[in-house]
């Protein structure tokens, strides 16, 4: 038996197990397309404080690809040769 078989068998009829990256996993569940249900949901299979975390890791990621994209562009007009005296013609 697979591992999709296994979490199948545990879910409720009707919900989809599906594959996401590698050895992660999703829900699909029917009728929840709401962030207000997705976070019900979580609270109802005991999920929260799983999503919460997944939450604040994607945001930390996010936040440092920003920071380090916007200090390269940075570095990058730091080498730009400027002069203000001649920027007018």
């Amino acid at each position: 038996m697979t591992i999709g078989q296994r979490l199948t068998a545990l879910v409720m009829p009707k919900v989809t197990v599906a594959r996401l990256n590698g050895d992660e996993f999703g829900l699909l569940v029917p009728g929840y397309t709401y962030r207000n249900d997705v976070i019900q949901l979580a609270e109802q299979t005991g999920q929260i404080v799983h999503l919460g975390l997944w939450i604040l890791r994607q945001a930390c990621i996010e936040i440092a690809d920003f920071i380090a994209s916007r200090e390269q562009a940075l570095r990058y007009l730091a080498r730009v040769p400027f002069c203000p005296t001649n920027a007018f013609g």
